[in-house]
């Protein structure tokens, strides 16, 4: 009976989380499981942290190093899943660089999860930080929201990827075509990997988003009580159990002096933009090698598929032609999504940081008192040296013009491809 009570208690601690960490559960259980996280969540209420565990470095290592034997026989053996589909001199270039990149980034998610460990953890030890002061203004974070949100995001990795494995199983059978395990791994583990990491940053940057968002709703009830005749006097309030739509919070009364407000406020902004500088820290290169995979899949899968449409392709005539397109058009979609993913989750976070400046300069239009105004000076200030914005090791922005670039170079490479190829067809016709 005890026991059962036991367990009874930890469905219920587990649904009804109390902080940020307790609210990630489903990202942390599924990021262990794939290697990408060895830490575990520690502590008891209010005393939660996270700590890296043996289980998960072991765990890590066994990854990496099934990996990298599974690359090894792939590269000696001159093997891919791309070669059972098509047979040419571009496509063999195609495999080359794939696989290439793959190792890189799996190299790279490796790497950074056991070296920069520190950084994810200081992640969120910031956010519990910033809640605590959001706490102290009137405002109190939705973990049940924020852990349904969590849960439908690895529930939809599942379900996704699980598809992708199983209908491209089911593929390669009905054509008689059966892989060895290295090619499996070398094929699909790199894409897995990617699309963890792409639902990991979009998880933490939600949560740096919805903690801007607070704060902007902090600086518009300053508006409001001002116009209503109270800060004025030198306090503030907020409506009682006020939930916004869209949000993943909620605002008590409370009573503090403007000056307090604007402060702790200052201080919130700049713990946020410090959480999105460890953020990108965490997250630099594994961007960078996202993208770049993503770019070389879109490239050549792409090719592959205007190829077979053109009726040029040199591809294995016992896979049917609705059959290829279908199983490249679908990889090339989920690569495509982890990088819609990890662009929109920026941006939106980059877009609700900017309103940020709006509210404290609508503040000083509307505040007559000089100590305010001041303060309002120096938050405008903090605004403008300290912005939120991610990047990909530094080398571009991760953000909205990123798909227009993609799809430029992409359209761009994809013309050079298709003239090589035709360009070579006219040469072997002469020949003959």
């Amino acid at each position: 009976m005890e026991k059962l009570k036991s367990i009874l208690k930890s469905v219920q601690d587990f649904l009804r989380p109390t902080d940020i960490f307790a609210s990630q559960r489903p990202l942390f259980l599924m990021s262990f499981l794939l290697g990408i996280f060895p830490m575990n969540l520690a502590g008891t209420e209010g005393k939660r942290r996270l700590e890296v565990t043996i289980c998960g470095c072991i765990i890590t290592g066994l990854y990496g190093l099934m990996f990298a034997v599974c690359y090894i026989i792939t590269l000696i053996r001159h093997e891919s899943l791309t070669g059972y589909f098509f047979q040419s001199d571009i496509a063999n270039i195609g495999n080359t660089l794939t696989l290439c990149t793959a190792f890189m980034t799996l190299a790279v998610t490796f790497v950074c999860c056991i070296v920069r460990r520190f950084k994810l953890i200081a992640v969120y030890n910031m956010l519990a930080k910033v809640d605590g002061k959001l706490k102290d203004l009137g405002v109190e974070i939705d973990y049940v929201s924020t852990l349904k949100f969590t849960g439908i995001a690895v529930a939809t990795f599942i379900l996704i990827y699980g598809f992708y494995l199983g209908g491209s199983f089911w593929l390669l059978e009905t054509s008689n075509v059966f892989p060895n395990f290295a090619v499996w791994m070398t094929f699909f583990l790199p894409h897995a990997m990617t699309s963890m990491v792409a639902i990991m940053f979009m998880c933490i940057v939600k949560q740096i988003r919805l903690r801007i968002r607070c704060l902007n709703v902090v600086l518009t009830n300053l508006c409001q009580t001002y116009m209503n005749g109270v800060a004025s006097k030198g306090s503030i309030n907020y409506i009682k159990s006020k939930r916004l739509v869209g949000m993943n919070a909620s605002f008590f009364i409370i009573e503090k002096d403007v000056i307090s407000v604007l402060d702790e406020a200052c201080r919130i902004h700049e713990d946020l933009c410090d959480t999105c500088f460890i953020t990108e820290q965490y997250f630099a290169v594994q961007m960078l090698t996202i993208v770049s995979i993503a770019f070389l899949v879109i490239v050549f899968n792409s090719y592959y598929v205007l190829e077979v449409i053109l009726g040029n392709g040199q591809y294995n005539k016992s896979i049917g032609d609705k059959e290829f397109v279908i199983f490249f058009i679908y990889q090339m979609c989920m690569y495509t999504l982890a990088v819609l993913i990890i662009v929109q989750s920026s941006h939106s976070a980059v877009v609700e940081n900017e309103k940020c400046s709006i509210f404290v300069h609508k503040l000083l239009n509307i505040f007559t008192e000089l100590e305010v105004k001041e303060k309002l000076m120096q938050f405008s200030i903090q605004l403008l040296h300290r912005k939120v914005r991610f990047t990909a090791f530094g080398l571009f922005s991760i953000d909205r013009t990123l798909i227009f670039t993609i799809t430029g170079a992409t359209t761009t490479y994809l013309i050079i491809l298709v003239q090589f190829t035709i360009s070579n067809a006219l040469k072997s016709s002469m020949c003959q």
